[in-house]
């Protein structure tokens, strides 16, 4: 038997499609809730607010580079975190800090955790759906 839990998102008034999210700092279960978690298939990874850092008491477990598309190269830490969005728990998510203290989101959602579901836009009747299968 297969198990599917639909997702279904929100857009905004940029245009961007969005969950809003419970946020989990796995090593202390400090949550923060209902945070503005932006989807981004641009991004090959996910991504977080430095305030968010602070607030969970996040540790960095090591340093990395990665290249943003308009500053360069940008050095970060590596931090875990565990997501919920409506009931569904998703664990072991590295994320890096979001190199934009304006960006319009607390969490960038990027590949590594899009890339577990099924992705659908449809941008005529902005009907966005990810949809994640068991068995």
């Amino acid at each position: 038997m297969i198990n599917k839990k639909i997702l279904k998102g929100k857009i905004d008034e940029y245009g961007l499609i969005y969950f809003d999210t419970t946020i989990i700092n796995p090593k202390n279960d400090m949550a923060v809730m209902k945070a503005k978690s932006i989807i981004d298939t641009g991004s090959s990874k996910s991504h977080i607010q430095v305030e968010l850092i602070e607030y969970l008491k996040l540790t960095s477990k090591g340093d990395t580079e990665f290249i943003n598309p308009i500053s360069g190269k940008v050095k970060t830490g590596i931090y875990d975190i565990e997501i919920i969005i409506d009931k569904f728990k998703i664990e072991g998510i590295e994320v890096r800090i979001i190199d934009d203290p304006k960006y319009p989101a607390a969490l960038i959602i990027g590949m590594d955790i899009i890339r577990m579901f099924d992705f659908s836009y449809q941008s005529e009747s902005n009907i966005f759906e990810m949809v994640y299968s068991s068995d």
